[in-house]
């Protein structure tokens, strides 16, 4: 009787350790399985904002590009007009900066100090733009006393962009 007792639970206990070994074993594995889901899903996100960074980036360069033309009289506010919209119908702009809100505020914090640098300084650039248009309405088309301070303010975004993909690899370089 006492060897069938240390036999039954020297079988339970063997019994014990397997099972706790397999959920181990199984709790283990789901556990690296939604870590390696969840820095492919981040590495996703960090390539969708730098895309979408890139396109953004573009879209205002091509936008005060048409400008210079408009402050230097090459072009019309009209004609600039129309080729805003002729570009616009080729991008899908419109819902970028939410999506980078999004994108940002979710999943790449530490990009937002760059991020917010290029809006500040796009505000700039805007500010500028709006001085000359109101003058330019006004039947004042020479725009060359607006010129030097919007080229510089160009300037300025570019290299704040620049900084905001840098920031953003980096952020996707971290991802494990």
């Amino acid at each position: 009787m006492p060897n069938d007792c240390v036999a039954l639970a020297s079988s339970l206990i063997s019994g014990l350790i397997g099972v706790f070994g397999a959920l181990g074993g199984v709790y283990l594995n789901n556990r690296s399985q939604t870590a390696r889901r969840n820095s492919e899903t981040r590495r996703d996100r960090g390539e969708e904002l730098y895309s979408a960074a890139v396109e953004w980036l573009q879209g205002l360069f091509f936008f005060s590009l048409r400008r210079n033309g408009v402050m230097r009289g090459e072009i019309t506010y009209d004609e600039c007009i129309e080729q805003d919209i002729e570009w616009g119908k080729s991008k899908k702009t419109a819902p970028i900066t939410m999506r980078f809100d999004m994108l940002i505020d979710v999943y790449f914090p530490a990009t937002r100090a760059a991020y917010d640098q290029v809006v500040e300084l796009r505000t700039k650039l805007n500010q500028i733009e709006a001085e000359f248009k109101r003058g330019y309405k006004k039947g004042n088309a020479v725009g060359s006393a607006f010129l030097n301070p919007y080229l510089r303010a160009q300037r300025e975004i570019e290299t704040a962009g620049e900084e905001l993909l840098k920031r953003i690899i980096e952020e996707i370089r971290k991802i494990r």
